[in-house]
């Protein structure tokens, strides 16, 4: 460019290193302040709250249960060992939940009423305030 073209404004402001470094300064103690505080939100954004984790407990043990009478033909067709598999100490499906019920029911006209070894087998879980039930029917597989 030649002298007569150049524009005669002010040149652009610079840092300078004291302030570059006063500045980075600033930066670290805001960041040593504010870390701990957003490390503690992160943490519990990431991991999933307890109702939940129980609740996925539950769901994952009455999925071993049932896997187990999907697979295993001799459970389906005798519900009575089946019942004593689930009433077991300790538990096969894992640990962190109760069986509250490991009953026979039979349904009348939509109703539940008590039945016997032929009929279906009605499994009730619970941890935490979650309660999961199951129906399991003799001899048939989903």
């Amino acid at each position: 460019m030649s002298p007569s073209t150049r524009q005669s404004g002010p040149l652009p402001r610079r840092f300078t290193l004291v302030e570059l470094i006063a500045g980075l300064i600033v930066l670290a103690i805001a960041t040593a302040i504010f870390a701990p505080f957003l490390q503690g939100i992160l943490q519990k954004t990431v991991a999933a709250p307890e109702p939940v984790q129980q609740a996925n407990l539950l769901l994952t043990v009455m999925e071993r249960i049932s896997d187990d009478y999907d697979s295993d033909p001799a459970l389906r067709a005798d519900l009575a060992a089946f019942r004593s598999k689930i009433l077991q100490t300790p538990s096969p499906y894992g640990t962190g939940f109760t069986v509250l019920e490991c009953s026979y029911v039979r349904f009348q006209n939509g109703q539940e009423v008590a039945g016997s070894a032929d009929d279906s087998l009605k499994v009730v879980i619970a941890n935490s305030g979650n309660l999961l039930v199951g129906i399991f029917p003799k001899g048939v597989s989903e």
